[in-house]
């Protein structure tokens, strides 16, 4: 993660469905008042960008803040065809409000395409 929050990095987790995707982001966080939330938005290797708005889907659990972002059909064949660089994200909560984070893709992955 670029930049500093109290608990460290967050996780991330690309899904497939038959109708678009899922990305979930998950992060330790000091609080149940702090969370995942507003407009994430996720870099692509060719330039691009996706935004994802926040529906409200999140959950805390395990002094975890989790949150679930939709992806439409057209981003999902997006991803399958360029590497993600970077996600920006914003924590919420707590007595300095909104925190905005980036996290860049560091990790080497590999793709089982499914279809």
């Amino acid at each position: 993660m670029n930049g500093h929050y109290w608990t460290g990095n967050p996780e991330f987790t690309v899904a497939k469905h038959s109708n678009g995707g899922y990305l979930m982001i998950a992060i330790d966080v000091p609080f149940k008042s702090h969370y995942i939330g507003g407009t994430v938005t996720v870099f692509l290797s060719d330039g691009s960008t996706i935004k994802c708005t926040d529906k409200g889907i999140r959950d805390h659990v395990d002094n975890q803040s989790i949150a679930l972002y939709n992806f439409t059909k057209s981003e999902i064949e997006l991803l399958k065809s360029n590497r993600i660089t970077r996600v920006r994200f914003s924590i919420m909560g707590g007595m300095v409000g909104a925190q905005t984070f980036t996290a860049d893709n560091t990790k080497m992955t590999f793709s089982l395409d499914r279809k």
